[in-house]
């Protein structure tokens, strides 16, 4: 209607609009060459609390809020002469008493013969409750990045708080297993060794939701050793299932692909929480890991990983919600449920982010099956290995007779290790600073650092630049970053400011020893020395 309005207006007589002006309930004016407003109607004259008198004389922008004003002198009024039409531009004007109408303007010029600007026609309608309404869904979500960035730093921080006493725990659990205990105490310890890898287990989790929440977590495609990786599974698994009292089955297709593309370190991130589950809720009997696939024609093979237990099973009306975030079920009237209900829920995201899917079959007191499938391209490129995967064990040496520096403001931290490193027949040298650290190189002779990331007076990211400004050209020392920020932004960060590798807290003797291992690979030019962040 309002185009219709506007042609014949331009191909028409003034006069032929007179009553529109005066009676019709549109809200129209008219301004001529100069943007003085020469007619106004007596609908658009109330809507903003004038008489039409009041208007007629005054520039049409005099009536704009400054940035609308902006806009017109920049943007519209340009075109506007030069094309003469403008459809459906949003303004705001200022009502008498100085409150805000939001209007959306439609307008046509009429020229003389000459083809000079005589005067226009504009249309306005009320928008108000629209940008309303669009002002409020802002608003809201303002408010609910701000409250999820907010949970987000929470999780992050109490992540980071937890993860330094957790170090202790697991540390000192370690050190203690390989002293001797009666059988009582090392059943004590187990238990405590245990509860310690749930806590990690889900801190993890809080990381592994953050990161997903705020949309930095990511997947990777690289080429992997899919038989690799499911040995590593199976070893690892095995041996826990069976010190639980399980038997442990593992049916794999002979003819699975061996090199594929897709992200090794998440499909092991989904098997593993389907077997801790098996074992958590299955107190006697098997888990049985089973791995199909599906070759299809574009080079691609469609891969069906489950897990299937013994155990108590999970009632049909839990089924729908057990891969919803903190939903737990009652699977079991004798099996602990512990956690928070993440991991599962977290499975599930990880397989959609690879493009895959997640199911589960189960009765109660007919065990459960829990499916992961995914289509991974095989590939014949060389395959990485995953940055989990630990190093071969051989005797651990230093690179020199110079002792390790320690540099790290938490005593337990310290004792601890200082204890790992003793038990591999390295050598210590403790400092409580980055200062400490920084003075220590000037002073001495090490052979590697291990550097905590925040301690006071100097942090340990700003010695580490430091040491490297004084390093010159040359030899490098191998410096690692031990640290409770598990964040990939925050080991990232540890890497550009000249660290070469990041253990991250709780860590275990075999973790420091494969740190040791990849910087002594680096400095005989015999493989990578830094981790990979995924």
């Amino acid at each position: 209607m309002v185009n219709r309005l506007l042609d014949f207006w331009v191909a028409g007589d003034d006069s032929h609009f007179d009553p529109l002006f005066d009676y019709s309930p549109l809200m129209i004016h008219s301004i001529d060459a100069t943007g003085t407003l020469v007619r106004v109607s007596t609908t658009w004259a109330a809507f903003l609390g004038y008489d039409p008198e009041e208007m007629v004389g005054r520039k049409s922008v005099e009536l704009l809020t400054p940035t609308s004003c902006e806009k017109a002198k920049t943007e519209v009024l340009p075109a506007f002469m030069e094309t003469g039409i403008c459809k459906d531009i949003e303004y705001e004007f200022v009502h008498k008493d100085g409150s805000i109408r939001d209007v959306s303007m439609s307008a046509v010029a009429k020229r003389d013969e000459t083809g000079a600007f005589v005067h226009s026609f504009a249309v306005m309608f009320d928008i108000s409750d629209r940008k309303l309404a669009e002002r409020q869904l802002k608003a809201a979500l303002r408010d609910a990045e701000e409250a999820n960035a907010a949970k987000n730093r929470f999780l992050s921080a109490l992540s980071h708080e937890l993860r330094t006493p957790m170090n202790a725990i697991v540390g000192f659990g370690n050190l203690l297993k390989r002293t001797e205990l009666t059988a009582k105490q090392a059943e004590q310890l187990d238990h405590v060794c245990q509860s310690a890898d749930l806590m990690v287990s889900m801190l993890d989790d809080l990381l592994n939701l953050g990161q997903m929440e705020t949309g930095k977590f990511s997947v990777k495609a690289v080429p992997f050793d899919l038989h690799q990786l499911l040995d590593e599974i199976s070893e690892n698994w095995g041996s826990q299932l069976r010190e639980a009292g399980l038997r442990f089955f593992v049916n794999r297709e002979y003819d699975l692909p061996h090199t594929v593309i897709g992200d090794p370190i998440r499909i092991r991130q989904i098997v593993s929480n389907y077997l801790a589950n098996a074992m958590k809720f299955t107190e006697e009997g098997s888990v049985t890991l089973s791995v199909t696939g599906d070759a299809r024609p574009d080079r691609s093979t469609a891969i069906t990983f489950s897990v299937r237990d013994t155990g108590a099973g999970i009632a049909e009306e839990d089924l729908e919600q057990v891969f919803e975030r903190f939903e737990r079920g009652n699977s079991s009237d004798v099996s602990p449920t512990v956690g928070w209900g993440l991991g599962l829920a977290i499975c599930k995201e990880l397989a959609a982010l690879m493009g895959g899917a997640v199911s589960v079959r189960s009765r109660l007191g007919e065990g459960s099956e829990f499916t992961f499938r995914v289509t991974l391209p095989i590939t014949d490129a060389h395959p990485d290995t995953p940055r989990d995967t630990d190093l071969p064990e051989e005797e651990i040496t230093p690179f020199s007779q110079a002792p390790v520096l320690i540099a790290e403001d938490n005593k337990a931290n310290q004792e601890i290790l200082r204890a790992m490193l003793e038990t591999m027949g390295l050598s210590c040298v403790v400092v409580s600073n980055g200062v400490q650290a920084l003075e220590a190189v000037k002073s001495g002779k090490f052979s590697m650092i291990f550097m905590d990331a925040q301690m006071p007076v100097m942090d340990g990211l700003t010695s580490t630049r430091n040491i490297r400004k004084i390093e010159g050209v040359g030899a490098r020392l191998p410096i690692v970053f031990v640290t409770a920020n598990a964040r990939k932004t925050d080991q990232k960060r540890f890497l550009d400011a000249g660290g070469d590798d990041v253990v991250t807290k709780p860590y275990s003797r075999r973790d420091l020893q494969n740190a040791i291992l990849r910087a002594k690979l680096s400095q005989s030019g015999g493989g990578p020395g830094g981790p990979t962040i995924n």
